[in-house]
């Protein structure tokens, strides 16, 4: 399930940053950052979202793709950006799922996640990982990536890279942290 107040949060941080696409077809909204993407059903969007879609757009995108910054003139794009959020998607469906428990730790603001089985360590950016609602079982994990895949909506986390030395994250991965 994906955290519409959490979604706000982290496209209001990208308009102020370095930006956020957002791609409209039929009855997809496609919403990508550096550090997540989203890809919902049009009719489960919520009027938060849409309100914040219009406020930085000036208008709601229909059938159309947007680069959107703060200090920038909105930009129309290419469906041609579309096939990045593609390849994502590809990514993920065709991996094989893991189950990702999330850890009372932080690290450099950071959360950290623990794989089940493997022990594995990652981090994620806590504010991103929020958009997914955690469920008392664990999120997804597939091929790297937080996943949530519900029927309502994709979202996809990027994981914080190089945030922890390797010798850490070896430490941490001999103990059970979750």
């Amino acid at each position: 399930m994906i955290e519409e107040k959490a979604l706000c949060a982290a496209m209001k941080a990208a308009w102020r940053g370095t930006g956020y696409e957002v791609y409209a077809a039929e009855d997809t909204l496609v919403i990508t950052t550096e550090e997540m993407g989203v890809e919902m059903s049009r009719r489960n969007v919520s009027r938060k979202v849409l309100s914040l879609l219009a406020l930085h757009l000036g208008e709601i995108p229909d059938g159309t793709a947007y680069s959107v910054r703060k200090d920038n003139v909105q930009q129309e794009m290419l469906d041609v950006a579309m096939s990045h959020w593609d390849g994502v998607r590809n990514r993920v469906d065709g991996a094989e799922r893991r189950t990702l428990r999330r850890t009372p730790m932080s690290w450099k603001h950071r959360g950290v996640w623990q794989e089940e089985g493997t022990g594995t360590v990652h981090t994620f950016d806590e504010g991103l990982a929020d958009i997914i609602v955690a469920e008392p079982d664990g999120i997804d994990m597939a091929d790297g990536l937080m996943v949530c895949d519900d029927g309502g909506g994709l979202a996809v986390i990027y994981p914080a890279e190089g945030v922890m030395a390797e010798a850490v994250r070896n430490l941490l991965e001999q103990v059970t942290l979750a």
